[in-house]
């Protein structure tokens, strides 16, 4: 822990003591470390955490780590080491507890220690109860949205539609008969076949969801029928309608066919052909009385769209009831450590430390295992501890100051510590010690500050005259006042900067006019949307970038999406049915060319124009002399292939004609002119030329001829060819 505050106070007796407010030195700390990229992929809880401090270059070691799970996160971009932890306790879950060590007065070391929650609380079976331990108590639910209860529902199914597994279609009934009565054999019950257009159509199940069938196709093909295939039908009132093995005859998925018992591992009992899941020790404490005497349930319905197997769905709604099957809350406790008396060790108390409580709201009392999350120690006297025990795992990036805080203002537990809380803390500790000075007058209105007005060393001003309220944090000795950098006023507050934590907004407009025109930007929907001169210009959300047309230049401008820069995915071997296991990205247009070029910035006309171009797809009817309808251009005039040396050369030739040479290496290549003569070149010289002005005359005729480079004296000779048809 971290001294943040020291009061010198008094006690009712005027005997004088200490109290410190201490802060998570861990959680400070690690606000203050900076990671820019950590990859967790299928690793261990341990070497996630030391790749995350590795990366921050934090004073904070892995200690002891209790987890054995692997998990695999979103990269952790641009994060604090604070809120990169914060990631990896969602991910792989557990308790996370700071550890110093000492030697001879000074600091050894400091560790982070990772436990699963069952390693992590220390459950001594101490009780706290009054008249014993105990002297005070306050009770604070967090609360009490409790079920007992619960009706899962997985993923809506498609009720006119079934999936069959088709094993063989036959016009011999006899034969269908045959492969039912084998299929049945190898275990699939509900092998049956049906007439469908006058042949026999054999099925070794159908099944309401596409993926269940592709599941159960790679059984029936291992188990003797390799061209079995899956159809999709629709229901028409034939056969298939009655079958449905998964007992989901509703629209969404259900746990109707699951069966689950204590006495075999499960949560909970769960008889087949219930859609629902009890918790039976919650009902008796939570459920509404009956006249009679017995409870009633407390219901909830939840859904899981994503959710397509019956058994993921019921251990998702066992979690679930797990998590609302009690109330959350607090008891602020003032209680003795009797753990120094002989005989009482196991009675110390510690953040972690869990036993029982008695909390005497219900009729009868129940007994209540909660845990101590947060601990006060009076410095003079040992003994006398104020603590706060919960029945739920706050987070280690939480101070004790903020359980306070965020258990009163009952907001979800684990939030770690943010900017914006230290922020707040820093201003209300300067509330605190700060002295004030207000100043009243018909022209100057009201004015609070932190010292006297107009003094240099004053360094917060709050002016509130006609209906506005302004801020300074300075005095401006040129204008002779407070430099006025904030206003409030009922339609709206103007400020050089603000702080803030979560904005909830439905929508976020952030708008800049001035005379070249307005450009807008438009957060909704978890969608980010531009716009300038009140034409939309881009699109971000999802997984892709949209640009839309601005239509300057175009002589019928409709401003509709140019193209976009999205995730893209595609199959390759060894996936299965549905599946794409090949990842990247996708540069696509909606219009005319794909380009990419060199630009440079022309200062008259005020944007940036094309330098030179490097490659060119076009899609459409060719916008000028050069370019074909489909084709890509490449413009560079070197283009390699792989790591070697081999390569295009398009540099014009010597004597300025247009020209290519395919490279092997700088002194071996293919070279053609745009006369049409075609050089083979070694070893830095022209071995073989055929030129078609170059011509041989035999009797008369002329012929092509290639020139061969003699061997001794490097003359040219040419070589008569003529059209003699050849057979090959």
């Amino acid at each position: 822990m971290e001294i943040d505050e020291l009061d010198y106070e008094k006690d009712e007796q005027n005997n004088s003591y200490v109290r410190a407010i201490c802060q998570d030195q861990m959680a400070i700390e690690l606000e203050d470390d900076w990671i820019h990229k950590v990859e967790i992929e299928n690793q261990l809880a341990g070497e996630a955490l030391r790749a995350v401090l590795d990366m921050s270059e934090s004073r904070w070691k892995p200690g002891r780590i209790s987890l054995t799970n692997r998990a695999t996160l979103e990269p952790l971009i641009s994060k604090s080491a604070s809120e990169a932890l914060n990631e990896l306790v969602k991910a792989y879950g557990g308790i996370i507890r700071a550890r110093v060590t000492f030697e001879g007065g000074k600091v050894t070391g400091r560790y982070i220690d990772w436990y699963a929650e069952e390693d992590w609380e220390d459950f001594t079976g101490i009780r706290w109860e009054e008249g014993r331990n105990l002297q005070k108590i306050k009770k604070t639910v967090v609360q009490r949205w409790v079920k007992t209860s619960i009706i899962p529902y997985g993923k809506k199914l498609d009720s006119n539609t079934v999936y069959w597994i088709v094993v063989q279609r036959t016009t011999n009934k006899t034969t269908a008969q045959n492969t039912v009565n084998a299929l049945k054999a190898k275990g699939f019950k509900e092998a049956d076949y049906v007439e469908e257009e006058s042949e026999y159509v054999v099925r070794a199940k159908v099944y309401k969801m596409k993926a269940w069938a592709e599941k159960e196709l790679y059984v029936v093909r291992e188990k003797g029928w390799p061209q079995a295939t899956v159809e999709e039908k629709q229901l028409d009132g034939s056969g298939g309608i009655e079958q449905n093995p998964a007992g989901n005859d509703g629209e969404y998925i259900t746990i109707k066919d699951v069966e689950w018992s204590r006495d075999k591992g499960h949560p909970y009992d769960k008889p087949k052909g219930e859609e629902f899941m009890v918790d039976p020790e919650a009902v008796q404490i939570w459920g509404r009385p009956n006249y009679d005497g017995s409870s009633r349930h407390r219901w909830a319905q939840v859904h899981w769209d994503e959710i397509e197997e019956p058994e993921e769905l019921a251990e998702a709604a066992a979690e679930w009831l797990k998590e609302h099957n009690h109330e959350y809350a607090t008891y602020e406790a003032e209680v003795v450590d009797r753990s120094m008396e002989p005989g009482r060790s196991h009675e110390s108390i510690r953040l972690g430390t869990a036993g029982h409580i008695i909390d005497d709201s219900f009729r009868p009392p129940i007994e209540v295992r909660v845990r101590v999350i947060a601990l006060e120690v009076n410095l003079n006297d040992r003994t006398q501890v104020k603590i706060t025990l919960g029945n739920f795992t706050p987070s280690a990036l939480e101070t004790v100051s903020n359980v306070d805080k965020e258990l009163q203002r009952k907001v979800s537990k684990g939030a770690p510590i943010t900017l914006l809380d230290t922020t707040v803390q820093t201003t209300k500790d300067r509330l605190r010690r700060s002295r004030g000075y207000k100043y009243e007058s018909e022209t100057m209105g009201t004015i609070w500050s932190d010292g006297p007005y107009g003094d240099p060393e004053t360094q917060s001003y709050v002016q509130v005259k006609g209906g506005i309220i302004a801020l300074a944090d300075r005095w401006d000795p040129v204008a002779g006042e407070p430099d006025w950098r904030t206003g409030i006023t009922g339609s709206g507050i103007s400020a050089d900067m603000i702080t803030t934590g979560t904005l909830n907004a439905e929508l976020v407009n952030i708008e800049s006019v001035n005379e070249v025109g307005s450009r807008l930007i438009r957060m909704n929907n978890g969608e980010l949307h531009t716009y300038t001169n009140d034409v939309k210009t881009m699109k971000v959300g999802g997984y892709s970038v949209q640009i839309f047309d601005h239509g300057d230049f175009d002589p019928n401008p409709n401003n509709d999406m140019v193209g976009h820069l999205a995730m893209s995915w595609r199959g390759t071997t060894g996936d299965g049915p549905g599946e794409a296991s090949l990842r990247g990205l996708a540069l696509s247009t909606l219009k005319d060319f794909v380009r990419i070029t060199q630009d440079e910035y022309d200062p008259e006309r005020g944007y940036y124009t094309i330098k030179k171009t490097g490659f060119g797809a076009f899609f459409t009817s060719p916008p000028y002399e050069g370019w074909r309808n489909g084709w890509a251009q490449i413009q560079l005039p070197y283009t390699f292939f792989g790591e070697s040396s081999a390569h295009i050369d398009a540099n014009n030739h010597s004597s300025g004609d247009a020209a290519i040479r395919l490279k092997a290496d700088q002194d071996s290549y293919i070279f053609v002119r745009s006369n049409g003569e075609v050089h083979i070149q070694s070893g830095g010289l022209a071995k073989l030329r055929f030129m078609p002005n170059h011509y041989v005359t035999t009797n008369g005729i002329q012929h092509h001829a290639l020139l061969i480079r003699g061997w001794s004296d490097n003359k040219w000779y040419p070589v008569e060819v003529r059209p003699t048809p050849v057979d090959f």
